[in-house]
């Protein structure tokens, strides 16, 4: 049998997560963090956009 690569079972990994974190995500913050979770919305991620500026000049 062939063994699998660190990376693709990274990979296999990752998926598993993201495909579960919804319902992970208030299991961890009971036992870590000690309080239950009554209502739960996903937030829409906003991503800030960054642009290069040459040296020497400043927006500021």
């Amino acid at each position: 049998m062939e063994k699998k690569s660190t990376r693709q079972e990274g990979n296999q990994y990752d998926k598993i997560v993201k495909e579960n974190i919804e319902s992970i995500i208030p299991a961890l913050m009971n036992s870590v963090l000690g309080f239950k979770v009554s209502k739960a919305e996903v937030i829409k991620e906003k991503l800030h956009a960054v642009r290069d500026v040459p040296k020497g000049i400043s927006n500021y």
